[in-house]
């Protein structure tokens, strides 16, 4: 059952300064993909000058297309462009336009119902799954996620995440609440291991719903997500909560987040885009400490001398100008600082993890194959589940996270974090810690 049934339209067809009237219809398939049909139109200069050749290297052309029902529904779209254009002999059908839009918006008429529905965001979103329909209050309203369970490559958008309009909503609210779930949808792709994008957008108000459709490449099946559907409970009040408490700090991780979801094919592929959400985080979080040996203000004096006698030596000038190079810390020392400066534990890391996984890095990076580390030695997806494991840790963190979450470094296992221990262990020291309590 498609989203939105073929509907026809009568409207508008507008752009560099010309307008022309147009029908056509409309369509949103199972799986949230905009599909229009264009009638043909008359001959006319001002209708022709709505089509302009692209070329390699410039802008995609965009023009408006827009129209009405005779149900009522309004459909408009800046982000039109024509695809496909021909020019018959038939009169008045001389022009034939096709093409898609990138972004549009339906405006549905409301529905009769005994009592007013409260207003509400709702977006849908693809590869997204939980177990069952999970909510957790918020300032903003209720905030509600589900998903079914379904194939690796299922592209239909049945996932959804909903915020809902508590009475005592402000004027801002509608702003607000679109800032609510990008920070809970960022947090979650980061949970799932796939980046949730709205396909489509659903507002609902009292003069009806607002549906906004948008052009997205196909999503991703999560790879190694470090939460289970089963218990996305957790992973998903903390999501809610932080947007209240760490909206910046989390922001900041978004390329990361993205690096870290991309699809993939190849092993290799898995690797460095892992080390660059590494190295993305440790580029945005702000510690000196970590990008450097000495402060700025101590390393001027140091090299101040360092060129002093550079210059006493008459070495060439192109070795002053490395002397800055002496205060960058190289990659696994700054790996090294943060997570220290962080408190991350990494304990159950095995053996110089950092230094081979750095070498195999650097080996695809620079010759584009993995390389050879022996038949008893880990192998590029084994160095892929290091670098995943401390970037889970440190989006942890960055999240104020306790709980359990699945370490694949242990082969699927729950820890808890921040102590990253297996839960076994975590509720025998609890308990031990804990005071006996009762009465006699």
């Amino acid at each position: 059952m498609p989203f939105f049934v073929t509907t026809r339209f009568q409207g508008t067809l507008s752009g560099h300064g010309s307008s022309v009237p147009i029908k056509f219809y409309v369509t949103v398939d199972d799986f949230g993909v905009l599909q229009l049909n264009l009638d043909c139109i008359p001959f006319s200069r001002e209708a022709y000058a709505l089509h302009v050749a692209g070329r390699p290297g410039t802008r995609v052309d965009l023009i408006t297309l827009d129209g009405r029902s005779e149900a009522g529904h309004v459909f408009r779209s800046e982000s039109f462009h024509i695809s496909q254009f021909n020019h018959g002999s038939q009169a008045g059908q001389e022009l034939s336009y096709q093409g898609e839009c990138y972004d549009a918006v339906l405006e549905l008429p409301p529905r009769d119902t005994p009592e007013p529905r409260r207003d509400a965001r709702v977006w849908l979103v693809r590869q997204f799954r939980t177990f069952r329909g999970i909510a957790h209050d918020t300032p903003l309203g209720r905030v509600i996620i589900g998903g079914p369970r379904q194939d690796q490559g299922a592209q239909e958008p049945n996932g959804f995440i909903a915020v809902y309009r508590p009475e005592d909503a402000g004027d801002d609210w509608w702003e607000a609440s679109e800032h609510l779930l990008i920070h809970v949808a960022r947090v979650l792709s980061f949970a799932c291991d796939t980046y949730l994008r709205p396909v489509i957008e659903e507002r609902h108000h009292p003069a009806g719903v607002t549906v906004r459709i948008v052009h997205q490449g196909r999503a991703s099946a999560p790879f190694m997500a470090p939460f289970h559907e089963l218990h996305m409970a957790p992973i998903f009040a903390c999501a809610c909560d932080s947007y209240f408490a760490r909206r910046e700090a989390v922001e900041e991780l978004d390329a990361a987040i993205r690096w870290l979801t991309a699809p993939v094919t190849y092993d290799e592929t898995r690797l460095t885009n892992a080390m660059t959400a590494l190295e993305n985080i440790l580029d945005r979080c702000g510690l000196e400490e970590v990008a450097t040996f000495m402060g700025s203000s101590a390393f001027k004096k140091v090299a101040s001398k360092l060129r002093a006698s550079l210059t006493d030596m008459r070495v060439p000038e192109g070795m002053a100008a490395k002397i800055p190079e002496l205060n960058r810390r190289s990659l696994g020392e700054r790996i090294t600082a943060l997570l220290r400066a962080r408190g991350i534990s990494v304990n159950d890391m095995p053996d110089n993890w950092l230094a081979t996984v750095i070498r195999q890095r650097n080996t695809i990076v620079h010759t584009g194959v993995s390389g050879d580390f022996g038949e008893h030695e880990p192998d590029t997806l084994d160095h892929t589940i290091l670098v995943r494991e401390v970037v889970t840790r440190i989006i942890l963190e960055r999240l104020s996270f306790v709980g359990a979450f699945r370490s694949w470094l242990h082969h699927d296992k729950q820890l808890q974090f921040p102590e990253c221990i297996p839960m076994q262990e975590w509720v025998a020291r609890r308990d031990t810690e804990s005071p006996a309590t009762g009465s006699i």
